[in-house]
């Protein structure tokens, strides 16, 4: 019976602990999608990735990872939005599986020191585990585009976004958008700003063989 009753008292503070450890302590989230661990998460990752850099005007903590990637989130399907959020997860909760240098090397990713969380995704880059280098690539590939995406560092680079005006041509008149009613049309001739060519591009000529 005392045996029953410790088991049960053991598995409790077991179930406790993995819940404050998956959920306490986090600050809001920066999104619709992004949970508050995954938005910890992806924050702390980009401050470990991309200190600041005298080149570019925002750090990975200044350039709202959270928030891009709650919108990359968003535009995935269902399938690869659980493998993205899977990755999140793997690597906050990382720790527990693979401590991190130092002490308190079990805490969440989020959790630990600045140090200690370079030092973590150096020994998943250099890991004998294919999962866990390939892990570390997906993450990269998900927090550079959101990094250097940034309208700021874009800036930096000369690369900011051009505003591109629509191409209007005759047909723009007739057919709406694909998938909207005929009443969706918006467009009216004032607003063409493509010359409608009065003969072909490129005539038809009969080939060599057959000009008599």
């Amino acid at each position: 019976m005392l045996l029953g009753v410790t088991i049960v008292v053991l598995f409790l503070i077991f179930v406790g602990v993995l819940i404050k450890r998956a959920w306490w302590g986090y600050p809001p989230s920066a999104g619709q999608l992004l949970g508050r661990g995954e938005s910890a998460l992806v924050k702390a990752a980009g401050e470990a990735m991309f200190p600041p850099h005298p080149g570019l005007a925002v750090d990975g903590g200044q350039a709202e990872l959270a928030r891009y990637a709650d919108t990359y989130l968003q535009a995935l399907g269902t399938s690869q939005r659980r493998l993205i959020r899977a990755m999140f997860l793997l690597f906050e909760q990382g720790p527990l599986l693979f401590p991190a240098r130092g002490v308190g090397g079990f805490r969440r990713f989020s959790s630990l020191t600045p140090s200690q969380r370079l030092a973590y995704l150096e020994d998943w880059a250099q890991s004998r585990m294919l999962l866990r280098r390939v892990a570390l690539s997906a993450l990269k590939a998900v927090l550079i585009l959101g990094y250097f995406g940034h309208d700021e560092n874009l800036r930096a680079l000369g690369l900011e976004a051009w505003e591109i005006e629509p191409v209007i041509c005759e047909a723009d008149l007739l057919y709406p958008p694909i998938g909207e009613p005929r009443s969706a049309v918006r467009w009216t001739r004032s607003d063409l700003n493509v010359e409608t060519p009065r003969k072909p591009l490129r005539p038809f000529t009969k080939p060599a063989a057959e000009r008599g």
